[in-house]
């Protein structure tokens, strides 16, 4: 275990000594170090380090909580000050808070580990191959890259710890300036750099570069054979995510899943949907001290198997808790792929649209599991198995039981783990893995 799991350990069982009573405390530990660059043609713009370490105390009494939030120096002198000096503050304003009717947490104690081996290498290395890598291009990105800590610690003896070491890097190359919307978009995650994959994926953008200074093709509305690239998928699947697995979704019919979890409906047979619990950059166990399994099957074949289910959402409808975070939303979220080579997609598309990417989307219509938004970069037509042109910007309409179920003709045989680059407050956990899929329709609305 590392020395900053220690150092958290033995800080959270002085703590302990504080509690009074009956009381229960329970210590969320999150933390990372990482470095932020930011690159445009080619070359670092701005570069940044950033350390931070958070512990959330969460004091509870019979049928009332109430938490607070404290940075940690890591000095455990003046940690262990702050926390217990914390903890009489809330101790004296418990009493004041009504009873808490969902109050749940994990009495059983789950201990666990999940600590990662350090293969990024130092930042300035890895640059380095960026940016001889990308050497000769407009190319402009976000590269982020460190250690992420997550721990756990509650007074009735439960410990857990994770820790990965990931980066990811969000890049664009633009065409050139008689074209400044036309670029093509990727991302390259992992816990490993290799640059001749950064090169692979900057050699396959040069070809689409080529095509983005070609006059764009316009169609009319209707439906289209079309192939969505893995970052086109992982869009889908973000919108999907919204509300479609919580238990509460479920229970209140709030669900976009509705149909599908009743069994009025079905999606293709290819179609198989897991939120992974362990060997993720997410922690395997929730801020209540509850234990993610390590793989949870929400869709099996087409068919909707299980919730994900939070704390509250435990003790409101009498189920087992089994990790989810309070908005019960996936954090790694994983579509099994299928049978399709890669080399072998223009060919089976033959006729029809290459879409890159997607963006603006969200649900038209809930009921119907219907979502809404633009084609983004990379998007091309193709005629006889040949990309040709780039396609002017379409906004599409369409039922993920479509696309995915009577429309779905097949998945690629490769899954890209797609890591989401937000970083407000902290690096974001969430990753989706998924392949891309060839569809016999896809409609496009204007």
């Amino acid at each position: 275990m590392s020395a900053l799991a220690d150092y958290f350990f033995e800080l959270a069982d002085k703590t302990w000594a504080a509690r009074g009573g009956d009381e229960v405390l329970l210590l969320r530990f999150c933390g990372e170090t990482s470095d932020f660059v930011r690159l445009n043609n080619a070359l670092v713009r701005q570069a940044g380090h950033v350390e931070q370490r958070y512990v959330t105390l969460t004091l509870i009494d019979k049928m009332r909580q109430i938490s607070s939030q404290l940075a940690l120096s890591t000095t455990l002198s003046e940690d262990l000050s702050a926390l217990t000096g914390e903890l009489l503050r809330l101790r004296d304003l418990l009493p004041q808070l009504p009873e808490d009717p969902l109050l749940n947490y994990n009495r059983t104690p789950s201990s666990t580990e999940e600590q990662a081996e350090d293969r990024l290498g130092e930042a300035p290395a890895t640059l380095s191959q960026i940016i001889e890598a990308a050497a000769g291009r407009d190319f402009v990105g976000i590269f982020a890259s460190g250690a992420i800590y997550n721990g756990f610690a509650n007074s009735l003896g439960q410990r857990n710890w994770h820790e990965s070491y990931t980066f990811n890097l969000d890049w664009s190359v633009f065409a050139d300036a008689r074209f400044p919307d036309r670029a093509i978009k990727g991302s390259y995650a992992s816990d490993h750099f290799d640059q001749q994959k950064l090169a692979a994926q900057l050699a396959q953008a040069d070809r689409g570069i080529e095509l983005l200074r070609r006059d764009a093709k316009t169609v009319s509305p209707g439906s289209y054979r079309a192939y969505l690239a893995p970052p086109a998928m992982g869009e889908l699947l973000t919108v999907l995510s919204w509300e479609s697995f919580g238990l509460k979704a479920h229970r209140t019919k709030r669900t976009p899943l509705l149909r599908l979890a009743s069994g009025e409906c079905s999606l293709a047979p290819a179609i198989s949907l897991r939120e992974l619990g362990s060997g993720t950059m997410a922690p395997n166990f929730d801020a209540s001290g509850f234990v993610r399994p390590a793989s949870i099957s929400l869709i099996a074949q087409g068919r909707y198997q299980s919730h994900l289910v939070s704390a509250r959402s435990a003790q409101e409808f009498a189920e087992p808790a089994n990790g989810a975070n309070a908005e019960e939303v996936p954090l790694s979220l994983a579509l099994s792929p299928g049978s399709l080579a890669e080399s072998a997609i223009l060919d089976r598309l033959e006729r029809g649209i290459y879409i890159g990417n997607l963006w603006y989307l969200n649900f038209s219509d809930r009921a119907s599991c219907r979502i809404t938004g633009m084609t983004r970069f990379g998007t091309f037509w193709v005629e006889d198995g040949e990309l040709v042109a780039p396609l002017a910007t379409m906004r599409f309409d369409d039922s993920l039981y479509r696309m995915l179920g009577e429309n779905l003709v097949a998945l690629s045989e490769t899954a890209e783990l797609l890591a989401d680059s937000e970083s407000y407050g902290m690096r974001s956990l969430r990753t989706i893995e998924t392949p891309g899929a060839l569809l016999g329709a896809f409609e496009l609305t204007l």
